[in-house]
C-alpha cells in the first residue's frame, strides 16, 4: 500500500478556468486516460459580491482548501 501523505503529495484536485473557447474545447475532448499537458497560473479569483476562490500553493496539503485552481492558457492533449 501506497502511504496516505505520499498519495496526497503525488496528486492534485485542479479546478481549471479556460483562457478562451479553443482551450476549453481541448480540454473538453480529453477523453478519459488521456495525458493533458496545461499551461496557466495559480490564482485567486474574485467575484464582484466578495466571493473568492484561491488556489493552494503546496503540495502538502489536503481537504477543505487543498485544490488547485488554474487560469489555462494552453492546453495539449497526448494520446
Amino acid at each position: 500500500p501506497i502511504p496516505h501523505d505520499e498519495i496526497s503529495r503525488s496528486s492534485a484536485n485542479v479546478h481549471i478556468i479556460p483562457a478562451s473557447k479553443e482551450v476549453a474545447k481541448i480540454v473538453a475532448d480529453a477523453g478519459k486516460g488521456s495525458v493533458v499537458s496545461l499551461r496557466g497560473y495559480l490564482i485567486e479569483a474574485r467575484g464582484k459580491d466578495g466571493w473568492t476562490w484561491r488556489s493552494s500553493l503546496s503540495r502538502d496539503d489536503s481537504g477543505d482548501g487543498s485544490c488547485e485552481v488554474m487560469f489555462v492558457q494552453a492546453a495539449e492533449v497526448y494520446r
